[in-house]
């Protein structure tokens, strides 16, 4: 009997609905949750044989230590805390899952941003707790310029539902998109010229080598009166610089839903207990529908590769 050990939190909220997928012939082990702890996440995989893991980074020691393993899927899109190289080089299959369910909810959520921002929602929250009563302009959609760095589904959803409200879209992207172009969105090949003429940049760019610190130190400085949305990974952005920004200048702000660790150490705590951070806890894709679909699909995988 193979040994399939499950941890995302996201699937024990769906376990119910899926468990007609299960296959009788394996064994599943659940965590409910995101193993922070390293020691305990090589015990756990010492002995399985599949895998469908969360944020757990998966690296060449606990790769070394699961003799069994031949099968780890992502839940979720990317697989930058995955040493693929050297599981490939083990013979292991590595698997990550996409969803329209949670392109869509990660849309919502960028659109969500926009328009606590647009209407100073973060300032008013922070105002009413100091039992202040303070109005603000709110910001006019038709006065608004939007830029989306990266043109991929999540960019292009964000992009039809701002429009929708009648926000004007820039993007850059390493080449034109002629869907961005069709829905009248104006090509930047300059990063740096569309944060200058943007009002709001959103990061939509996987972590790799080339987006490692893309949001570097020059082009944070270009942020002041402006918001930062980051629902891509953390990393993207230039850490260092992006803590001094939030605690030197209150005209930046900076909403994301995606930490350098999660759940967050105590630096990250601190950082979005400040007035001018919004920071949601990594819940673009936590719709039932998301959730389900993205589980089910990992149970397929295992069904069919193991």
């Amino acid at each position: 009997m193979n040994k399939v050990v499950i941890t995302p939190q996201g699937f024990a909220f769906v376990k119910d609905s899926v468990s007609q997928f299960f296959d009788a012939s394996n064994q599943y082990t659940m965590t409910n949750g995101i193993v922070s702890d390293k020691k305990k996440l090589k015990n756990l995989l010492s002995d399985a044989h599949a895998v469908i893991i969360g944020s757990e980074k998966i690296d060449r020691v606990i790769l070394e230590s699961a003799k069994n393993l031949k099968l780890i899927v992502r839940f979720g899109t990317t697989t930058e805390n995955i040493d693929v190289n050297y599981a490939q080089e083990k013979g292991i299959k590595v698997f990550s899952i996409k969803s329209k369910f949670t392109v869509a909810g990660v849309g919502r959520l960028c659109m969500s941003f926009l328009l606590n921002y647009s209407f100073n929602i973060q300032k008013h929250i922070s105002d009413a707790r100091l039992g202040d009563w303070t109005r603000y302009m709110n910001m006019s959609p038709a006065n608004t310029t939007v830029g989306l760095v990266g043109a991929g589904d999540i960019a292009y959803e964000f992009l039809q539902l701002g429009q929708n409200l009648g926000f004007r879209f820039v993007y850059h992207s390493r080449k034109a998109n002629k869907e961005f172009d069709e829905l009248g969105a104006e090509f930047y090949a300059s990063l740096s010229d569309l944060i200058k003429d943007s009002d709001v940049v959103s990061l939509h760019v996987p972590l790799n080598a080339s987006t490692q610190n893309l949001i570097n130190s020059g082009l944070l400085a270009l942020f002041k009166d402006k918001l930062l949305i980051n629902t891509s990974r953390a990393g993207v952005v230039d850490q260092q610089k992006l803590r001094e920004m939030i605690f030197s200048d209150p005209t930046f702000f900076y909403f994301t839903d995606v930490l350098g660790a999660e759940p967050p150490g105590a630096e990250d705590i601190e950082l979005i207990k400040r007035s001018n951070v919004l920071s949601s806890a990594h819940i673009g894709g936590y719709s039932y529908d998301a959730l389900f679909d993205v589980a089910k699909q990992s149970l397929d995988i295992i069904r069919k590769e193991l």
